[in-house]
């Protein structure tokens, strides 16, 4: 009960997955390859570039195609603290031109100076993380919002996440619905998500609850990575869901079981146990001590 205390609780929670594999790369060389992007596999591995990006991050900026020396110019023009933070962003990156790191810190500072979030986030990140890393984050950014901007769902639905953990909600609300559309799971899901806490407007739990059962029925067979996650989160929070009945949507045991049993056979080690407890209890299903200890002893294999 008390984790619908807290509205926010969905969200932090989908923000939390997505970088929770920053532990895993304690060397920054490692980092540093996986930040650089170029290809559409690597999309998948710049889920951790949100943890690095807060308040470096200008949304819908479609950097293909781009004139770079044009935009210098502009942005001397007005050379007020976005139009430096700009300019700190082409140098930085060698957009068209090779990249100067040294005449970069000299924007990002003049920026920053001026009040830029923006600049001195940068300056904070190439401090702790070095200007290679800052590069390559930068770079895997740019090319998400370019595979997006394209029609790629697996980008767009990057770049959502990527906009609600910069505080820019509409932004991440409109690039999951055009993610979503093209029928990509974790963009749903996160979708409903919204619905059932209210982000969108007013909360509707009922629609929450539509969106994810029909996730949760999605045979994951063949599935890559993201989509067999959503396919588990949804099959757990409608196990949660179920479990205790909330806002409208009645307390069902047997429907509770059946979801987290799902979540559960794809190796969800929180449905483990509430299968183990269940079966232990007689909840939802009729009460098995074998069954039981199975899950139990199943849940310390993850």
């Amino acid at each position: 009960m008390g984790i619908w205390k807290n509205k926010y609780f969905i969200v932090i929670t989908a923000i939390l997955s997505m970088i929770y594999s920053l532990n895993s790369f304690a060397d920054s060389t490692m980092i540093s390859s996986l930040m650089n992007a170029q290809t559409q596999n690597q999309i998948d591995k710049a889920d951790m570039v949100t943890h690095f990006t807060d308040g470096i991050y200008y949304p819908d900026e479609k950097n293909d195609g781009l004139n770079c020396m044009q935009a210098g110019k502009n942005y001397t023009t007005n050379a007020d603290a976005k139009g430096l933070y700009h300019l700190a962003q082409l140098s930085f990156i060698g957009c068209q031109v090779k990249a100067d790191t040294k005449l970069a810190l000299v924007f990002y500072e003049q920026s920053a100076k001026q009040g830029s979030k923006e600049a001195a986030a940068m300056l904070k990140l190439i401090d702790q993380q070095g200007a290679s890393i800052a590069q390559s984050l930068l770079m895997t950014v740019q090319h998400i919002q370019n595979q997006a901007h394209q029609g790629n769902a697996k980008a767009q639905y990057q770049l959502a996440m990527l906009s609600l953990y910069n505080h820019y909600l509409q932004t991440s609300i409109d690039w999951l619905e055009k993610s979503s559309r093209q029928g990509y799971l974790p963009a749903q899901y996160q979708l409903g998500n919204f619905y059932f806490i209210g982000i969108t407007g007013r909360a509707d739990p009922v629609k929450g609850v539509e969106v994810w059962e029909k996730i949760a029925a999605t045979n994951p067979v063949n599935q890559d990575h993201a989509v067999k996650q959503a396919i588990i989160d949804a099959n757990v929070m409608l196990g949660q869901i179920y479990f205790a009945g909330r806002d409208g949507i009645a307390k069902d045991l047997k429907r509770s079981f059946h979801y987290y049993e799902q979540a559960a056979e794809l190796g969800n080690k929180e449905a483990m146990h509430y299968i183990a407890m269940m079966y232990q209890q007689g909840k939802g299903v009729e009460k098995n001590l074998e069954q039981s200890q199975l899950w139990f002893e199943k849940s310390k294999q993850y």
